[in-house]
């Protein structure tokens, strides 16, 4: 019985520890936190009207030569839908047109979720890892009320910075260079742990991975 329990116990440590390292981020970023990389600001329609959440991840490549692909997603709230969608990424900042902006997704959408991984256009990728990368989302919205478009609006979401003109607004990711594939020492270093969740370098103290 006990050589069983022991089997059993060694069997769940092991299953933990396949587990976090299948779910551990294939890469990590010797000079911020992964979380500079991603930012989710607010989309109001209409100015008044707080409509939803935009979320950009930046998703970095192994050449460390900078960023050529964006995770984008556009979640709506209070019945808001979107019949045109265009955003704009760049390392340079946006104008106030969004007819300029260079993703644009304007038929066939009429929804309240919306998700897409952006390639960066050829002639402005990659975009440099050593400067802040400028983003941009801008909508045609309404509110769908028992299947009926109502409250026609334009929406922004609404950054730390203003646009030149009209009420529409712009943010930016400070994103970093340094970045590591994961099956190097450092990478697992100050991750969680615990019992059962062991170390793959390193000694557990106090719940941190060290050396």
């Amino acid at each position: 019985l006990v050589t069983r329990l022991f089997e059993m116990l060694s069997l769940k440590v092991f299953l933990f520890s396949v587990i976090f390292t299948v779910a551990f981020a294939e890469f990590c970023y010797d000079c911020g936190d992964p979380s500079d990389l991603t930012k989710s600001i607010d989309i109001y329609a209409g100015q008044h009207y707080h409509s939803g959440t935009f979320t950009i991840t930046a998703l970095p490549s192994e050449s460390n030569s900078g960023y050529t692909s964006f995770h984008v997603v556009a979640e709506g709230i209070n019945n808001w839908e979107w019949s045109v969608i265009q955003i704009w990424i760049r390392s340079t900042t946006p104008g106030s047109n969004p007819g300029g902006f260079d993703y644009k997704y304007e038929s066939g959408l009429d929804v309240s979720y919306f998700e897409d991984i952006i390639t960066i256009k050829s002639q402005y990728s990659p975009l440099a890892c050593d400067s802040p990368i400028y983003f941009s989302f801008h909508a045609e919205s309404y509110q769908n009320i028992n299947g009926n478009h109502q409250n026609a609006q334009t929406s922004w979401a609404l950054g730390q910075f203003d646009n030149a003109q009209g009420w529409g607004g712009y943010d930016k990711l400070d994103v970093c260079c340094d970045i590591t594939s994961c099956d190097e020492p450092e990478c697992v270093l100050n991750s969680d742990c615990s019992d059962s969740l062991p170390c793959q370098v390193g000694l557990c103290n106090d719940g941190v991975c060290e050396l």
